[in-house]
């Protein structure tokens, strides 16, 4: 899971102006071909034809996406502190 400060309708549209995902939401041939990310095409609606694109991360695709977020939206110096252990003895 990635850690993104807002929504996932906020983070998608953080992709597309990042200019990782097109305007319909599949990802630009370049991240494809790195292996980051894939789609796949789901119809919505039988009658009409209607479908939507939905992109896929890669294992290596989650950890490109997370160091973007990182780089972008850095933890506060204490948010860091409580994902890692402390050795230190405080008295």
């Amino acid at each position: 899971m990635i850690r993104y400060p807002y929504g996932r309708t906020t983070f998608f549209k953080w992709l597309r102006d990042k200019k990782i995902l097109q305007a319909d939401n599949t990802p630009y041939r370049q991240y494809i071909d790195r292996g980051y990310l894939k789609y796949r095409t789901r119809i919505i609606n039988k009658v009409t034809g209607r479908s939507v694109v939905q992109p896929l991360a890669t294992i290596k695709g989650l950890a490109f996406l997370q160091k973007l977020v990182d780089k972008e939206f850095p933890l506060c110096p204490p948010c860091n502190e409580s994902d890692n252990t402390k050795s230190d003895n405080h008295e």
